[in-house]
Formats: C-alpha cells, structure tokens, sequence
C-alpha cells in the first residue's frame, strides 16, 4: 500500500484577484503567523493598537484595513508588511490524498 500526496503549486499575482480575495489572503495570512507565534487576537490588539473587533474583520477577510494599521500589526506579530502582501506560490488549502 502506498500513499500518494499530490501538490501543487501556483502563483498568485495581485492583479489576479478581485478585492475580496486579496482581503481574505491578507487576513488569512495575519491570522496564520499570529497563530504560529501563540498571540491571541486580544494580545495583538493591545501590541498593535488595532481593535480586536477590527482585527477580527481583517482575520476574515471582511476589513479594509488602511497601510498604515497594516504596518502596526505586521509589526506586532514580527513580519515584514510585504510577507502579508507579497505575490508568492501557495499550496491549495487542500492537499487531494490518493491511496493506491
């Protein structure tokens, strides 16, 4: 028996997406390195100065956070802005496993 995981991998360009899907990949990458350090939503509002009911809004994609409080959460969770914002390779969110 053999497990087989395929991946892949794309590109994602800025101009490729809408409004909505750049906002949820730059929440969603807020809400993952805040996470991979251990800080709650709570804690990063208080390092950052950014309510947590805004950060919540920016977390799902829904808040269109200005620059400048951007840059104060990057801050606090220990990124550079671009890594937030940057045209990198992604992994689907779902890794499609085959077992032959």
């Amino acid at each position: 028996m053999t497990d087989d995981i395929e991946i892949q991998h794309q590109t994602v360009t800025l101009e490729s997406l809408t409004t909505e899907e750049f906002l949820d990949l730059v929440g969603t990458r807020v809400r993952k390195h805040r996470m991979n350090i251990g800080m709650s939503r709570k804690l990063l509002a208080k390092k950052s100065g950014v309510s947590e009911r805004y950060l919540a809004q920016l977390e799902s994609g829904q808040g269109n956070i200005s620059i400048l409080l951007l840059r104060k959460v990057a801050v606090a969770i220990g990124v550079k802005l671009d890594e937030l914002m940057a045209e990198k390779e992604v992994e689907p969110n779902e890794v499609e496993e085959q077992v032959t």
